[in-house]
């Protein structure tokens, strides 16, 4: 769902060895464990479930709203950002400094 990678990881990635050379298919999850698999790379990883999750539905890594939420995945539409929205906008209930003209 997100990814964060060190600047050496980028480099080998942008100039790729013979064992992830062309190797694109596939979602980009799956390709990016592949390619750190094969070239021996990526040992140090950190999962941030369930601070990192779907969008709430029947997607086996979906989960309702949580606060300590780091990013909420597929949100497709409207709809979607609006309902995320409506939950994490904290600042909802602030009255403005100023008057709205």
């Amino acid at each position: 769902m997100g990814y964060l990678l060190s600047w050496d990881l980028v480099e080998w990635i942008v100039a790729p060895p013979a064992e992830i050379e062309g190797r694109t298919g596939g979602p980009e999850d799956r390709t990016l464990y592949s390619w750190l698999r094969r070239g021996g790379r990526g040992r140090n990883r950190v999962d941030v479930k369930p601070a990192m999750y779907n969008f709430p539905g029947r997607h086996p890594c979906s989960h309702e709203f949580i606060p300590d939420t780091i990013a909420v995945h597929q949100l497709k539409d409207n709809r979607r950002w609006a309902r995320t929205l409506q939950y994490f906008n904290f600042t909802a209930a602030l009255k403005p400094f100023y008057p709205v003209i």
